[in-house]
């Protein structure tokens, strides 16, 4: 089979760059993306030069590169939509890696497997690679499952998603509020901190382009494909972390292969309580804190996240 096509979204971290993209160097995808966002002041413009350099000296084989490189910062809901749209419009199907997300050795042959498995399933969405948690859900006896969730810590993304995708604010509430939550969700606390999220993009408290695609899934019943075993870490909790509330979710890679399928391939919400329980460890009391810190001023919230990681940063020593 050809190897799929892959997006890279990096900004400004060439020490991540340098960790990341050698695992998309190896794979030597036939069709590969470059999406990077353009500088929001003078002094972001050496490092993000040096991360382009990284990658694009790093390309040794024959491929297809598609360069989507901003002039200026267009920031995470206009840059990685754009660039999505883009892709979308050539190809049903990519794997989509950020510059701090480490992928394991199984991460692209489990995205090949699945994608030949369910590229006609329509109600597929994704294959996440991201599942520190599968050890805990003892009775799931397959290598993978359905999830409401989803992930974009290293996955492959359909053509389908996208299609259903819903950035447009105002369409947020309609659509949230008029849903049945006992029919469309599997836990009220994931209720809470999606419409949490969703009013914070609605007053532009918050801007992010991922919450999104929970939201069009659930709309739209599609669902994720994910692993019994963690085929990817986020490395940025340590790294300059974009968000002051992002725990440390790293566990060792484990092994994927050889696939134990299930005969019929059903929604058990079981797993995604399991998942999102272990997500978001606090429970309530952690999502009243972030429904607190999405209401603060951008100064307290920068003050915030800069203690946060100056903290994180100690623990690594």
């Amino acid at each position: 089979m050809k190897k799929l096509p892959a997006i890279y979204i990096f900004y400004k971290r060439p020490d991540l760059v340098k960790e990341t993209f050698p695992a998309i160097v190896k794979y030597r995808p036939e069709v590969l993306y470059l999406c990077q966002d353009g500088p929001k002041n003078k002094s972001e413009i050496p490092l993000i030069e040096k991360a382009r350099y990284m990658v694009l000296n790093m390309i040794t084989w024959d491929c297809k590169v598609v360069k989507i490189f901003r002039e200026k910062n267009l920031g995470l809901m206009g840059h990685i939509p754009d660039s999505l749209n883009r892709f979308f419009k050539k190809y049903d199907f990519g794997i989509y890696i950020e510059e701090d997300i480490m992928v394991s050795d199984e991460f692209f042959k489990f995205q090949e497997e699945m994608y030949k498995k369910f590229k006609d399933d329509k109600k597929i969405a994704g294959i996440t690679g991201f599942n520190p948690f599968g050890d805990k859900m003892n009775n799931l006896e397959h290598s993978y499952y359905l999830s409401q969730i989803g992930s974009v810590w290293g996955s492959g993304l359909f053509r389908r998603l996208w299609e259903n995708y819903l950035l447009k604010p105002q369409n947020f509430r309609e659509v949230i509020f008029n849903l049945n939550k006992e029919k469309y969700f599997f836990s009220p606390k994931y209720s809470f901190y999606l419409e949490m999220y969703i009013d914070a993009i609605v007053s532009a408290k918050l801007k992010t382009w991922d919450t999104q695609i929970n939201l069009s899934m659930i709309k739209n019943n599609l669902y994720f494909i994910y692993p019994k075993a963690n085929l990817v870490n986020n490395l940025g909790y340590y790294k300059d972390s974009t968000s002051a509330f992002i725990s440390s979710y790293y566990k060792e890679f484990g092994k994927i292969f050889p696939l134990r399928h299930p005969k019929k391939l059903e929604y058990n919400p079981e797993y995604d309580r399991i998942y999102f329980d272990n997500l978001l460890k606090g429970g309530w009391v952690r999502l009243w804190l972030i429904k607190i810190y999405l209401n603060l001023s951008d100064k307290i919230k920068n003050i915030i996240k800069s203690f946060i990681v100056f903290i994180k940063n100690l623990e690594m020593k």
